[in-house]
């Protein structure tokens, strides 16, 4: 894992956003796709139900629009929705967590879908769309974000490894009262493991 879900996670919580801004999780690994599925149709859904659920103002759009005509939660139908909903106002930022884990097709499919949403808006040359990915480096996502501005984990492992302790010795400290200090820390120590 490298510590790129727990930097996801951390992320979500704490990030300092603008009280006009959203911000977005979704975990894409390979157990999420069914049959038949598709894997940026699933996250575009998620990321949809996420906005619909922040940004309540949109719902009479989504149920005019998609719900009452029955329309068919297509990959085409959920991009427009998403596209349209991206324009709300504010900054969204998505942290997309575990694209590694798909298949090299649903990486590049992913990635382009996003690269679409991701142009700015050309009445406003607005960027109101932030993405990260959280991912271990395979060919088809070095390719795509070749020029996207990346950090890498590895390169900051003993950095990395400092603050995952801060952060796991302070998440059990609570513990303190319930555990004996020799299981917290052998529990510590298997985290930052």
């Amino acid at each position: 894992m490298a510590g790129k879900t727990t930097l996801a996670v951390y992320l979500l919580q704490a990030a300092p956003i603008s009280p006009q801004g959203s911000i977005f999780y979704c975990l894409c690994p390979d157990r999420l796709t069914h049959p038949g599925g598709s894997v940026c149709g699933l996250i575009f859904r998620s990321l949809v139900a996420q906005l619909i659920r922040v940004k309540s103002e949109v719902l009479p759009y989504v149920y005019e629009m998609f719900v009452k005509l029955g329309a068919t939660p297509s990959l085409s139908k959920v991009r427009d929705l998403l596209g349209t909903l991206l324009r709300s106002p504010g900054t969204i930022y998505v942290i997309l967590d575990g694209l590694d884990e798909c298949e090299s097709a649903d990486q590049r499919h992913v990635l382009s879908e996003l690269q679409n949403l991701l142009r700015p808006d050309a009445r406003t040359k607005d960027e109101k769309l932030k993405v990260l990915i959280c991912s271990r480096e395979t060919k088809e996502i070095s390719r795509k974000l070749n020029q996207a501005r990346q950090i890498f984990l590895r390169d900051e492992q003993q950095e990395m490894s400092k603050d995952i302790c801060k952060f796991t010795k302070s998440s059990l400290a609570e513990l303190s009262d319930r555990f004996p200090t020799e299981i917290i820390n052998e529990v510590s120590g298997e985290v930052v493991k």
